[in-house]
Parts: structure tokens; C-alpha cells; sequence
């Protein structure tokens, strides 16, 4: 039988919950990592493991159909929102993304 750190498992969990949060919001995770040549993708996953609103985010992702941007409670919401801003969406204070001008 392999053994291995008993983390494993959690890590994979969250690392899947943050994929579906970006997923959800409109994050192009390629955007997140290509930032900071794949450093700003590493540290948001490692805030993204260690945040207290593990189950507020879990929640969120149930009722979040139709919703476009980061949840405000999300400590990664300021760089999806960059990552967001930097594939030309238009994202509201709220969170939202703002219809985008097609004139």
C-alpha cells in the first residue's frame, strides 16, 4: 500500500474547488497562470488552501449558476478580478462583470 502525506487528499480538493471557482466566475486559468510567470497562480492556490471561508465558497458554488465574477468573500477575488480585467471583461464593484460594449 503507498502511503503518502495525509494532506494529499485536501489539497486536491481545494486545488479542484479553486479550478470551479474561476470556472464559475469567468477566470481564464491560463491568464492566472501565465501571471508573475506562474507565481501568482501558486500563491492563489496556496491562500486558496489555507482560507477560513472554505465553506462559504462551498456554498457559493452550489447557488452560483449565472454568476459571473469572484464572490467578494474569495481572498483571491482581487486577482481573478485582474486576470478578468486582462482578457478585456469589464467587471463591476460588486463582482459582476459588466455587459461589454459591442459597438
Amino acid at each position: 500500500m503507498e502511503q503518502c502525506w495525509p494532506q494529499t487528499r485536501r489539497v486536491w480538493q481545494q486545488f479542484a474547488q479553486m479550478d470551479l471557482v474561476m470556472e464559475r466566475a469567468g477566470v481564464d486559468p491560463r491568464v492566472v497562470a501565465r501571471k508573475s510567470g506562474g507565481a501568482a497562480i501558486a500563491r492563489a492556490r496556496d491562500v486558496c488552501f489555507s482560507c477560513v471561508s472554505d465553506r462559504e465558497c462551498r456554498e457559493w458554488l452550489k447557488q452560483s449558476e449565472g454568476f459571473k465574477g469572484p464572490p467578494e468573500f474569495c481572498r483571491n477575488t482581487s486577482l481573478f478580478r485582474e486576470c478578468l480585467m486582462a482578457t478585456g471583461a469589464r467587471v463591476a464593484p460588486a463582482g459582476r462583470l459588466a455587459a461589454t460594449d459591442t459597438s
